[in-house]
């Protein structure tokens, strides 16, 4: 987990003990009821990547689709484009499933001159989907309003099957 903002770490530090008890409860979407819950200990459930991996990447498959997209990471990371969290769902958050791919929407920042991101990071996006990472791309540092949207939107399509059932399971929010 990034090192450099205290308020970051303290809230970090305040939220993955709740991860262990949603896992515990299959990502329930509220620990322990709806009455007894707040941002904290609630979906998204914050965790770091190496937690994240621990805990979902224990197939064949599962690991191969967290390594390619730690691959991904990194990559970004290199070029310049700073992943600040990625929402993660579908059936990737689901264990007792294998997952065809990963679902995620990666919130982002771009250190430098913005140019071609767009173009790049939809090239990234593409390269991925072709080998099971559907990343989506957000940036945090545009609009608000964009911002909120975008993660409404991806809460929702994330707590669903890709024939519109409801899904009634949690979501991560994974910090690199």
């Amino acid at each position: 987990m990034r090192q450099d903002n205290a308020a970051e770490q303290s809230f970090a530090q305040a939220v993955l003990p709740w991860f262990q008890m949603a896992i515990e409860s299959d990502l329930r979407l509220f620990q322990p009821d709806v009455q007894g819950s707040n941002p904290l200990n609630s979906s998204p459930y914050l965790v770091d990547f190496a937690r994240f991996r621990d805990a979902f990447g224990r197939s064949t498959r599962r690991a191969l689709l967290v390594e390619r997209l730690q691959t991904m990471l990194t990559e970004l990371e290199v070029s310049g484009i700073e992943i600040i969290a990625l929402l993660i769902g579908g059936s990737m958050v689901e264990r007792s499933r294998e997952p065809r791919d990963i679902d995620c929407a990666a919130f982002y920042r771009c250190s430098g001159p913005a140019g071609d991101v767009g173009v790049r990071l939809a090239g990234t996006a593409r390269q991925y989907l072709a080998v099971g990472v559907d990343v989506r791309f957000v940036p945090v540092d545009s609009d608000p309003l964009i911002l909120i949207k975008m993660t409404s939107y991806f809460t929702s399509l994330y707590s669903a099957t890709r024939d519109g059932r409801e899904r009634r399971f949690g979501h991560l929010l994974v910090v690199p």
